[in-house]
């Protein structure tokens, strides 16, 4: 057995270890969720976040408990194993309400996690901007001067900066500003960049490597060359293919060393040609181990308006979304992460609910959430006041529904209020899909914690 995740800080105040009794019979926790490896099995505790590898000799004690055994033990002390008569529900419903209460609460902490907008312009016109009607607004080189000194002053010890647009790369001079202050700050910065990659050229990934510090890119690619061109619909006319462009500057930045997350947006129209797209990425990409390719909905994620769909469409949408994710993960290899998080999916994975989490928008307004970059504002950088009443709305759960007790998956769902897009529950299909991100995830995380122990050895 080997201990990925220990239960959360939380968890461990919320619960105190399961008291063995000699006189019971035990069985498997029904809020177990478990992905088969080559050597053994990744169990994952969805109501107290833990996570173990057990050897397949050790899973099978989760079926045919040996209350002598140690790990036995361990598994009851841990709510992996639990009595026959146990009630699975009422726990797992005390312990989701209880900590979502205390999530609720505003703490005021320092911030770790800034997403800063350096325009809410862009060089692409695609169909489907969710930006799509916001005023353009570019950040000036004095109000960047000042967006690094509020990160001097409110700000955590250790920083991570994430640059949004529009098109951040639209104004690598703000970006310039405020790394570079922040450098002569001597504050501890990493960096990542959501960007469509057209600009990201030589003399830009220097920077990104030099200065900006940055370790990941995510890039969306919508199909393959003539459907790409076309989605992305860019400002510049000149003669070469903007995809061309792209895929060249995914590359070199791979060589750089930078971390490349490759968004894939399906719908009905363009799925089978992003089989044909994740054939060429697999020929070109699959010797960086570095570059990370995923497969996402379009309209389906959990701040958008859901087209409205016939349920047959949106199946067979979910089924060759699931099915392109397979064949990139049989043949991409596996990404190489260079540590692990401090935990695994809590509730609140969307930095709209996190207190230490904030919306810089080029005017030095502060948001929380990266779907509302030109409204509902808590706060100025020019100010210390700020409204906790917009801050407690972006943690305000939706209510789920009564199925949702009958899935072991549910205390990992956010359903904010404030995303449309999230539905009351999921059917069959649905949980498909959301089981296979997540299992990719867990080897993900896996092979990281295994690559972390040799290292140690």
């Amino acid at each position: 057995m080997k201990k990925i995740y220990e239960q959360t800080a939380i968890i461990k105040q919320l619960l105190s270890k399961q008291v063995i009794n000699q006189n019971k019979k035990y069985r498997r926790f029904f809020y177990l969720t478990e992905c088969p490896i080559d050597d053994g099995t990744i169990v994952y505790n969805t109501v107290t976040y833990e996570l173990l590898f057990l050897s397949n000799e050790e899973r099978a004690l989760l079926n045919n408990p040996d209350i002598s055994d140690p790990i036995v033990k361990y598994l009851i002390e841990s709510y992996y194993l639990v009595p026959e008569d146990f009630e699975d529900k009422k726990l797992a419903s005390q312990v989701i309400n209880t900590r979502l209460q205390v999530q609720s609460l505003y703490n005021p902490v320092p911030l770790s996690y800034f997403v800063i907008l350096t325009t809410t312009g862009c060089n692409a016109r695609c169909f489907y901007c969710f930006e799509a009607g916001a005023k353009v607004s570019n950040m000036t080189e004095q109000t960047a001067h000042d967006v690094a000194d509020f990160i001097e002053r409110k700000g955590a010890k250790k920083i991570k900066l994430q640059w949004f647009g529009g098109e951040p790369l639209c104004n690598m001079k703000a970006i310039d500003i405020i790394s570079k202050d922040l450098k002569e700050k001597n504050i501890d910065y990493s960096a990542k960049m959501v960007t469509n990659g057209y600009l990201l050229d030589e003399e830009a990934l220097k920077k990104a490597v030099d200065l900006w510090k940055l370790d990941t890119l995510q890039i969306t690619l919508d199909g393959t060359e003539e459907v790409y061109n076309k989605i992305k619909n860019y400002v510049y006319k000149d003669v070469s293919s903007p995809f061309i462009k792209v895929l060249n500057n995914i590359e070199n930045a791979l060589k750089a060393g930078i971390q490349v997350n490759i968004r894939l947006n399906m719908d009905e129209h363009n799925a089978e040609d992003l089989f044909d797209l994740s054939k060429i990425l697999v020929e070109r990409f699959s010797k960086y181990n570095k570059c990370y390719i995923y497969v996402v909905r379009l309209f389906e994620d959990t701040c958008s308006e859901i087209k409205n769909r016939e349920v047959k469409d949106r199946h067979k949408l979910i089924e060759n979304s699931v099915r392109l994710q397979n064949f990139i993960n049989e043949n991409m290899p596996t990404i190489e992460i260079d540590y692990l998080p401090k935990s695994f999916s809590k509730p609140n994975t969307c930095m709209a609910c996190s207190d230490s989490a904030v919306m810089i928008v080029p005017d030095g307004h502060l948001g929380k959430c990266e779907h509302f970059v030109d409204s509902d504002f808590y706060g100025s950088i020019y100010s210390d006041e700020i409204d906790i009443a917009k801050i407690q709305k972006y943690k305000e759960r939706k209510f789920v529904s009564e199925k949702c007790e009958d899935c072991e998956l549910r205390s990992l769902c956010v359903a904010l209020k404030c995303c449309t897009g999230v539905p009351d529950h999921c059917d069959e299909v649905d949980k498909i899909a959301i089981k296979n991100r997540i299992d990719t995830k867990l080897r993900n995380i896996y092979n990281a914690f295994i690559k972390l122990e040799k290292e140690k050895q």
